[in-house]
């Protein structure tokens, strides 16, 4: 019997050590006994010696206060409240810009359209005159190239780009018609002119005169035995004037006049009218 109650009073001092180690107010000290009774202080194999002490099922060493789950849950939900409310706070700010920007929601906002919109008339008309400059654009870049191929302007292009008035554009036509006239009469009488300067060179001087290169000159004259028996000039420089005779066939028996008249006297008239002596006393003498 003794050894019972002193067990009984191990038990009762093992309670009130708990909870005085867990800080409860005495007047909840009934239900933690209650707790430490119902699976609370076990000793293992019946004696306190050695027991391991458990509260509500978990070592007491373990143990933590019944309150403290709950503030790590309201600590939880206040980091979760406030993250919502800077998602909030970013929506709306996100709301008030798209507003600004004049998006709407058309459930709930409804949007009304002048059927004279200034914006929309400005833009029709942007457009039209943008139409006319491509085409009067197309209209010129073909008079351009009709202009350049040197043909006649068509009707459909009279009168681009310019604001005259037909009777001006038919002025204008004349005068063009005029001009190129007097410039195909030019070109006749230039042609007619050259060939009577050539024949009074031939029939003055004995020789003929033709062009064959830039600045090289063929000179054929007048009692040549042969139609290959010819001289080759070239000018050295279009400033000086300086000629230079270029070796043909008939130069190489011309030898001795060529040495005389170009490389001692240095005379080209003299060198010519020699060969014209010498080439007309062999015709006088056959």
């Amino acid at each position: 019997m003794a050894k019972e109650q002193a067990t009984a009073g191990r038990a009762k001092g093992q309670r009130r050590y708990e909870c005085n180690r867990l800080n409860l107010p005495w007047s909840r000290r009934g239900c933690v006994s209650n707790l430490l009774g119902a699976g609370g202080v076990r000793a293992g194999g019946g004696s306190g010696v050695g027991a391991e002490r458990t509260v509500g099922g978990q070592p007491a060493g373990a143990s933590r206060p019944p309150w403290e789950g709950g503030w790590l849950k309201i600590e939880e939900l206040e980091a979760e409240r406030s993250k919502l409310e800077g998602e909030n706070r970013a929506l709306e700010v996100k709301l008030e810009k798209l507003t600004l920007q004049g998006d709407y929601d058309p459930s709930k906002t409804k949007v009304l359209h002048f059927s004279m919109n200034p914006a929309s008339l400005a833009k029709q008309q942007r457009k039209e005159e943008q139409q006319q400059l491509q085409e009067e654009c197309e209209r010129l870049r073909e008079l351009v190239r009709v202009l350049e191929g040197g043909g006649s302007i068509p009707e459909n292009l009279e009168g681009v780009g310019t604001f005259q008035s037909p009777q001006e554009i038919a002025d204008l036509k004349k005068q063009v018609e005029s001009a190129e006239l007097k410039n195909q009469r030019l070109k006749e009488v230039f042609q007619t002119k050259i060939q009577e300067f050539r024949k009074v060179c031939y029939t003055l001087t004995g020789y003929q005169i033709d062009i064959t290169t830039e600045n090289q000159y063929r000179l054929t004259s007048i009692y040549a035995e042969h139609q290959g028996d010819c001289l080759l000039f070239k000018a050295c420089s279009s400033s000086s004037g300086k000629m230079q005779l270029l070796e043909t066939e008939f130069s190489r028996t011309i030898r001795e006049l060529i040495e005389l008249h170009l490389l001692r006297q240095d005379s080209i008239p003299a060198f010519l009218s020699a060969l014209t002596l010498d080439l007309f006393s062999r015709q006088t003498i056959a």
